[in-house]
């Protein structure tokens, strides 16, 4: 594989790896869905330490866990992740692991072969990617394949499934990385990216799949578009709540009740990589396009309300500026992400570059108690201070193996952090302080 083929990948990748409305059940201890409890990277916690120790943050635990990039969630004292092992790597699990001890609690597999012969042993493999999603006692997974299932949280036992792929002509068959879009909840609902491939076009309205969360029957399906591995927010703009949803050449919005289209924005060039999860400002403005080429581009659109009707009007765009993975994170007016070889500060309604910082390839940030935690793709973890002006950093330490693409989590001052095979539990609190409050 060259560069150019490798880096493209990577790119389509990790989205599945890597709203500013709150998530029904949720607290502040609980990291139920992909980005975090309001699916925005950003957690409210105390007590993160200003420094680490010689050697870097307590570890707490450490094992393997298995191959795959899906992000870590948590409830209590469970976390739960997906990953893929066994000798033939043609089986995926749902893995629930013990917080405080990382061990395994309970564990489910299900058949799930490679679509185009992925290369197990080098960086990429063959996912599974999508991050879980809690909703009560439920949990719901969608596999490298579009199998998704609902189990019962605390057993595993599968309450209810789909072959999405099979029933829907979905998104992941002939791509060797494999699905990555995280599923989003919406009041009883259970909301699925699906996609189509262009050689399935004859199965249109129904790229987008609401499933009921008890029963899984189909409450509405819609929507016709091909999709990449961007997941989609929730938003309230104008009265409205709404599914905020970035593919290949349209950034939507969607009524999340019925699956009616509220506005669309199309691009003037189809992408290839649609990846970065759409960020939502609070107020009227969603940062949504990131290309991995230049020519792509980053861009903000603007929201307004005419007549009853929602309006989208691109604000920015620059060529200057390709964040494509993961996605950044929302502070103030500004953005803070990754673009291929650092990070990059931006102002989110001009598109001003305000600095870069070329020491972090690809990496994926998390903002908590006035710091933002990063961690690059060479399993470098940074504790910093982010903003316009500069990047202040406090600590850094190595802690994973090289290719880690998941997004981590925390919860409290606990960290957990998964590379491509293996997962554990850093203490990032004061000396002294509870770990998990």
């Amino acid at each position: 594989m060259n560069h150019v083929t490798r880096r493209s990948g990577l790119y389509a990748l990790l989205v599945g790896l890597f709203v500013a409305c709150g998530f029904a059940g949720a607290t502040d201890t609980d990291w139920p869905q992909w980005g975090g409890p309001n699916r925005n990277f950003t957690v409210d916690t105390s007590g993160l330490a200003d420094q680490w120790p010689p050697g870097g943050p307590r570890k707490l635990w450490h094992r393997t866990l298995g191959d795959g990039y899906s992000s870590i969630v948590a409830h209590g004292d469970m976390l739960y992740t997906m990953c893929r092992k066994g000798p033939d790597y043609t089986q995926e699990y749902t893995v629930c692991l013990d917080a405080k001890t990382g061990k395994t609690i309970w564990e489910q597999g299900h058949p799930a072969p490679p679509g185009s012969a992925p290369d197990y042993s080098s960086w990429g493999g063959g996912g599974p990617n999508s991050t879980p999603l809690i909703v009560g006692e439920r949990l719901f997974t969608l596999g490298s394949r579009t199998m998704m299932h609902c189990r019962s949280r605390t057993t595993g036992d599968v309450l209810w499934k789909h072959d999405l792929e099979a029933e829907y002509r979905g998104t992941s068959s002939g791509n060797s990385e494999g699905y990555s879009p995280s599923p989003i909840a919406y009041k009883n609902l259970v909301i699925v990216l699906i996609g189509h491939l262009k050689h399935n076009q004859e199965r249109k309205g129904q790229s987008l799949v609401a499933f009921d969360q008890e029963s899984g029957r189909v409450v509405w399906k819609s929507q016709d578009f091909v999709a990449g591995a961007s997941s989609p927010i929730l938003i309230n703009f104008a009265g409205k709540e709404q599914i905020v949803l970035l593919v290949a050449d349209q950034l939507l919005g969607i009524n999340p009740a019925d699956g009616r289209l509220l506005w669309r924005y199309d691009y003037p060039m189809r992408y290839r990589t649609m990846i970065v999860t759409p960020v939502w400002n609070g107020d009227d403005l969603i940062f949504c396009r990131a290309g991995a080429q230049a020519a792509e581009g980053t861009s903000t659109v603007r929201l307004t309300e005419r007549d009853g009707r929602i309006i989208p009007e691109e604000l920015w765009t620059s060529t200057k500026l390709s964040i494509f993975v993961p996605t950044p994170v929302h502070i103030g007016d500004h953005l803070y992400g990754a673009v291929e070889q650092g990070l990059v500060a931006i102002d989110f309604k001009t598109g001003e570059r305000k600095w870069v910082q070329r020491r972090f390839p690809n990496a994926a940030c998390i903002h908590a108690d006035g710091k933002l935690i990063i961690l690059d793709e060479n399993g470098k973890l940074t504790l910093t201070t982010a903003t316009p002006e500069e990047l202040t950093v406090l600590a850094q330490d190595t802690v994973t193996e090289r290719y880690s693409y998941s997004v981590p989590t925390l919860v409290g001052t606990t960290l957990y952090v998964r590379d491509r095979r293996h997962i554990m539990a850093l203490d990032l609190g004061k000396p002294g302080g509870s770990m998990r409050d």
